[in-house]
């Protein structure tokens, strides 16, 4: 309750600034429906971006749904516009997917404790029958693409554990929205080297 009145408020109060203020636009993405607008905007305090749901039938209504994000981070509509999904780039050797759920109309909210990387490289190891859980100093996991159904999205994990000598190169799984968990793609061509 708490954290969607906070959410209220930020969209009330960012609605008045926005139209005191003139932002640059980087990038636009429009959603599957056509009935909002993703604007990457430069944030002119950091060498990054604030990311921002528009409505397109009212663009005075705005959602601010990250600030001061890495310029790398991209973000993909669910084709049911239910979810986003972010390939977010917190350093440049580590890159994970956050998802945000609608709310309502324009408004998302992340979602918490997902950890998608982490069950992913989990779900590897297993399937791989590694006898331990990778440590990647360098790691990407990033959305592929959305299912038809929005239900599910592949992913694809990379990394380098070299205390092991294992590289994982474009190993891809499936994420489902409704268990927040990690199952077998038939197609997948990705590699796992076991170096030692």
């Amino acid at each position: 309750m708490q954290s969607t009145i906070i959410i209220i408020l930020n969209f009330i109060f960012l609605q008045g600034l926005f139209g005191q203020s003139s932002i640059e636009i980087l990038n636009t993405v429009l959603s599957p429906k056509g009935d909002m607008e993703l604007q990457y905007a430069d944030n002119d305090s950091c060498i990054c971006m604030d990311v921002w749901l528009v409505s397109t039938k009212d663009t005075t209504q705005r959602f601010m749904l990250d600030s001061a994000t890495t310029l790398g981070t991209k973000y993909f509509f669910s084709p049911d516009e239910k979810w986003i999904a972010a390939n977010k780039e917190f350093l440049s050797n580590y890159r994970t997917i956050i998802l945000y759920k609608q709310i309502t109309g324009i408004q998302y909210s992340q979602v918490k404790d997902d950890e998608i990387y982490e069950k992913a490289v989990k779900f590897l190891s297993i399937t791989e029958h590694l006898k331990y859980e990778p440590v990647f100093g360098h790691s990407m996991a990033k959305l592929i693409r959305w299912l038809p159904n929005s239900k599910e999205f592949l992913l694809e994990i990379n990394g380098r554990d070299d205390n092991h000598g294992v590289i994982v190169s474009k190993w891809a799984c499936l994420f489902n929205l409704e268990t927040l968990s990690i199952s077998l793609y038939k197609t997948n061509h990705g590699k796992v080297i076991r170096g030692h």
